[in-house]
């Protein structure tokens, strides 16, 4: 026990101590970009720093350092390093739970504009790892990519490419082909740590290059030790697990704490629960020692499926509560952490409970794209109406979800259907329904090749399913296939365990030997006890000074973080007063003196003046109501005190009653205004808030057209959303102003007829979407005209 104790401190310093190194190391690069003079040097060594603090799980900090370098690659139109800078924001938008897939669409699109091909192989394997491609597009998009001259990609992005390509193969059940390519990564991330590759744009190594491929070459450990695991070789994928928590004791905690919770993972699979906890556990202590709050959720996920497995439903629970907490408004791990709480209480029998966390969770998948686990959430949806007695309705469910697993080439989630469709009508009492579906859930866990425990699962169904029907002979046959692959599980479970005892048996006689070398050294034993007490104390005052040391690092970095921030806030501050100045004063102004023009002008019956000033009031109460109501709805949305009341909404009526409010404006300025919206349009939101963005979206569009032209409304159904386009020929914006149109500081531009705004109005606009799970999107050429499309969540 004390010795045990002894190893985890021991771990839990080395890790504070590599922390403390790495840091020096982006201390060494922050002190060269310092005395850099070459732009290009300086993209690099920001992108090197950004790459590092990534790795440490120092996220504010490298987003900081990812936008400088985005911004001199900008300014000196440097378009592959712009596209690198993209592709590393894509990762980073991940980690912090934000829309990567918009980041890495764009990087691919400038990395192929650069013509680079290294900034091309790097932006197109991240996007093949982060986007919604199936295994066989993700082959397609990435072999072409391995035929390029070796010349113009570099070994690492080579390397990686190779590793994700294994990925590909290993989810289409090539685990041959998985195998040869990992392995082969696993060389080219050897030869990057034991040579110096010298970039010729710099002339010298890159900063990216930094950490010479060794947390790629322990990932493909780790992908190694998972690929086994699916192969159902548990003793290779231990030893791969265990390889790689050795490897990583060195590179600093988070990398110690993903290798830790893959072997975890190994184990759990396994069936080995109390060795996959130990490992989660660690995970979590580490995490927790270097505040990464999203992978500690992932973790205390991980840490909950075994308590459920355990049968301990409350601790799995206050696991799940617990990391939901960590993850704040990050879309994908609510979901996912939804979706867990959905399955707990579907097992603890709370059946409200669950169908509420799952729906909640299919909402949150449609939000984030994820249309993979939405159809696992719908799967479970329809299992628990069948449970609630509505058998024919979750057949209905499963059967329409059908054609969108086999259009994936998800066999996993193809046999989770066929095998829950077979459970369903099995209740229902329709055998010969029930023995089709497990057949074919039979046909689709054979093709898959992966888990012996899924065949043993369906034979034994169908053995159930083929003596209650009559047909003893077929049940017999089904009967046998059950006993050979559980048999199977049996053996090599077995033989695991005969191994993990021959270790312990060897650790026993060391042990043993160790307390009689001990006995015939009893005179020695009082200074040993003296040393050992002496070490503690002394690994306790490093740990203590090494983690002092890196809080005082972090903090630094978190200071230096808020005083952006605050900069930023005082900025938001000032164009608020500048707004509440100028926009608000200046009509307030104008409207001091209309009393006595309209009594000078009524005392001379000049009608046509009182009424022309008349006008001008109503136009400038109607422009201050405008800007006030984007003031209060903005100051709100700040705050979080903007009401959500989610329904289904009819967009046609809203759009015409919103074209209505404008029709004169459009009159005055002869803007024709079309509404092309298909009726049935119906979109889940917020009623308010929608009626608040098309008012913005068509005031702006009006604002900024020309006379004569045209302002138009076009909608598009599509399986999960319903887009909306607003479309005007007007003044336009170039690919800058596209980036700065949701700054605050920006320069307001005036519309056709001199019209002034607030500049509010879209970022209004893109909060508001953002809260109802939809978005806004841009698209524009200058002096042609914009679309600004949206995005909403399909209603009923």
């Amino acid at each position: 026990m004390y010795f045990l104790r002894f190893l985890c401190v021991m771990s839990l310093c080395l890790a504070v101590n590599t922390v403390i190194a790495q840091q020096e190391l982006i201390d060494t690069l922050t002190r060269q970009l310092i005395d850099s003079k070459s732009v290009q040097e300086k993209i690099d060594l920001h992108l090197g720093i950004t790459r590092l603090q990534m790795l440490l799980g120092i996220h504010d900090s490298a987003v900081i350092h990812c936008k400088s370098a985005l911004a001199l690659a900008r300014i000196s139109k440097n378009i592959a390093q712009e596209a690198n800078a993209l592709t590393f924001k894509c990762m980073l938008d991940k980690e912090l739970g934000l829309d990567h897939y918009s980041t890495g669409r764009l990087a691919l699109e400038i990395a192929n504009r650069s013509k680079s091909k290294d900034a091309i192989a790097f932006a197109t394997y991240v996007n093949v790892e982060f986007a919604q491609y199936d295994a066989q597009k993700g082959i397609e998009i990435l072999r072409p990519l391995l035929e390029e001259n070796e010349q113009e990609i570099s070994l690492k992005n080579r390397a990686n490419i190779m590793k994700s390509l294994a990925w590909q193969y290993e989810r289409t059940g090539d685990f041959l082909s998985a195998e040869k390519m990992y392995l082969t990564a696993q060389e080219l991330f050897h030869k990057i740590r034991d040579s110096v590759i010298i970039e010729p744009s710099l002339g010298k190594e890159s900063a990216q290059y930094v950490d010479r491929g060794r947390y790629n070459y322990n990932q493909c450990l780790v992908y190694l030790g998972s690929l086994y695991l699916n192969m159902g070789d548990y003793s290779a994928a231990i030893a791969k697990g265990e390889e790689s928590l050795s490897y990583s004791q060195d590179m600093g905690a988070s990398e110690i704490a993903y290798s830790a919770n893959n072997l975890g993972d190994i184990h759990f699979t396994a069936g080995n629960l109390e060795k996959a906890l130990n490992f989660y556990q660690q995970a979590e202590d580490f995490y927790q020692l270097i505040s990464e709050r999203l992978r500690s959720a992932q973790t205390l996920v991980r840490i909950a499926n075994v308590f459920q497995q355990m049968k301990e439903p409350e601790l799995a629970e206050r696991n799940l509560l617990k990391g939901l907490g960590l993850v704040g408004d990050a879309p994908e791990e609510r979901a996912i952490i939804a979706r867990h709480l959905g399955q707990l209480y579907q097992t603890m029998k709370r059946k409200q409970d669950a169908f509420k966390w799952l729906l909640t969770a299919d909402s949150l998948f449609l939000s984030t794209g994820d249309s993979l686990s939405r159809l696992s959430c719908q799967i479970e949806l329809a299992s628990i109406q069948a449970e609630e007695g509505l058998q024919e309705l979750a057949t209905s469910r499963i059967m329409g979800l059908i054609p969108q697993i086999r259009k994936i080439n998800d066999l996993h989630l193809l046999f989770t259907a066929y095998y829950r469709l077979a459970q369903i009508n099995d209740d229902n009492t329709d055998l010969t329904k029930a023995i089709e579906f497990a057949n074919q859930a039979l046909d689709v866990a054979q093709e898959r090749k992966i888990d012996k425990s899924i065949l043993t699962s369906v034979t034994y169904l169908l053995s159930d399913l083929m003596a209650r029907s009559g047909d003893y002979a077929a049940a017999y046959k089904y009967h046998k296939a059950y006993h050979a692959y559980y048999d199977s599980i049996y053996t090599e479970n077995a033989q695991l365990k005969l191994k993990e005892e021959q270790v312990k048996q060897n650790v026993d006689q060391h042990i043993q030997d160790k307390i009689q070398a001990l006995a015939s050294a009893s005179d020695l034993d009082w200074r040993n006890k003296i040393y050992l007490a002496m070490l503690f104390v002394f690994i306790g005052l490093l740990g203590l000074t090494t983690f002092l040391l890196f809080k005082l690092r972090k903090n630094r970095l978190k200071l230096e973080f808020q005083n952006k921030q605050l900069n930023e806030l005082n900025s938001t501050k000032d164009r608020f007063f500048g707004i509440i100045a100028h926009d608000i004063r200046s009509p307030i102004i104008a409207l001091e003196s209309v009393e006595e023009q309209m009594k000078y002008y009524a005392s001379k019956n000049n009608l046509d003046k009182v009424l022309k000033i008349s006008d001008l009031v109503s136009k400038t109460a109607l422009q201050l109501n405008g800007l006030l109501d984007n003031l209060l709805n903005w100051a709100l949305i700040q705050t979080g005190a903007i009401p959500y009341q989610p329904q289904s909404l009819d967009i046609r009526k809203i759009t015409e009653e919103t074209l209505e409010i404008f029709k004169q404006n459009a009159e005055l300025k002869d803007i024709k205004l079309t509404n092309k919206i298909e009726t049935n349009s119906i979109c889940y939101a917020d009623e308010n808030a929608m009626y608040l963005v098309f008012r913005n979206l068509v005031s702006n569009a009006i604002k900024f057209s020309a006379k004569g032209t045209e302002v138009r409304l076009e909608s598009r159904q599509q399986k999960e959303k319903l887009e909306i386009t607003v479309i005007d020929s007007g003044m336009g914006l170039n690919g800058e102003e596209i980036e700065k149109i949701f700054e605050l500081n920006k320069k307001r531009e005036k519309g056709t007829a001199g019209e002034r705004g607030s500049g509010l109005g879209l970022i209004l606009c893109r909060d508001l979407l953002i809260q109802n799970q939809g978005r806004l999107r841009i698209k524009s050429k200058k002096g042609i005209g914009s679309r600004f499309i949206m995005d909403l969540p399909v209603g009923s």
